[in-house]
């Protein structure tokens, strides 16, 4: 009960502090795309894929 009661508080401060965000209808410039990173760090390639999106 007591865990129940925790994540209610944390939904109303969530809530409370996305309250002014803006959530327009104009989404239609968000991009979603694959990527793949392959940056050098001390002489050690690494590599990995991802997503990145762009607003």
């Amino acid at each position: 009960m007591s865990g129940f009661y925790v994540l209610n508080i944390i939904d109303a401060i969530v809530y409370a502090h996305l309250h002014h965000f803006d959530v327009g209808d104009n989404l239609g410039r968000m991009e979603v795309y694959p990527i793949i990173n392959a940056p050098i760090v001390a002489n050690q390639t690494y590599s990995g894929i991802g997503l990145k999106v762009r607003l």
